[in-house]
């Protein structure tokens, strides 16, 4: 099943991970990207960042709990699944389960 547009980050395009709720324009993005964005910005001027999407030098990234909450209810499968797993479950649970997953590919140490 596809991942709705809403729940997937505009700067690295994958599912958000610890989404941040902009206080500007009301968007969304990975705590990592707008960590990324801020500190690259302030390194490279003594300005203060503007918001990657609206451009507002005025803005706070408050973390989006609710968007989190549902994110981590997606359904989702092993990504090994092509190898012979047939784990399902919540997005929550997925990295429990990789770590455990028979299926997990290592690389051999014999090369």
């Amino acid at each position: 099943r596809e991942v709705p547009d809403y729940m997937k980050c505009n700067i690295c395009f994958n599912i958000f991970v610890d989404p941040q709720l902009l206080s500007c324009c009301g968007r969304n993005i990975c705590k990592e990207c707008i960590d990324n964005h801020i500190r690259r910005v302030s390194s490279l001027s003594d300005q203060n960042p503007s918001c990657p999407y609206c451009r507002e030098k005025d803005f706070q990234p408050i973390k989006n709990s609710a968007l989190e909450v549902s994110i981590n209810q997606l359904k989702i499968q092993c990504p090994y699944q092509g190898h012979g797993c047939g784990w399902s479950g919540a997005m929550k649970d997925g990295m429990l389960h990789l770590k455990e997953c028979e299926f997990y590919l290592i690389d051999c140490p014999n090369r």
